[in-house]
């Protein structure tokens, strides 16, 4: 999930995040200068957006899961349920 639109920054010699946050610029409060299009805001929302339904399905599965065996559990323990 989290490679998804990658690619479309590949190569392009923009800063990471820990480069901008380890430079003089961030202490100095120097906004760093490169090419950010209106794709690239683009791509990062559509990243954001599958990023959470991302979320949303492996939290439903895992609060499924972690019901049944809720429900296991206690049948265990109390045989009477």
């Amino acid at each position: 999930m989290m490679h998804n639109g990658l690619s479309h920054f590949a190569g392009r010699g923009l800063p990471t995040i820990w480069s901008v946050m380890s430079s003089n610029q961030a202490e100095a409060g120097v906004a760093p200068v490169f090419p950010f299009t209106d794709r690239d805001a683009q791509v990062i929302k559509e990243w954001a957006r599958s990023l959470d339904d991302w979320l949303v399905s492996s939290n439903r599965e895992y609060l499924a899961a972690a019901a049944l065996s809720h429900a296991h559990n206690a049948r265990a323990n109390q045989p009477w349920l």
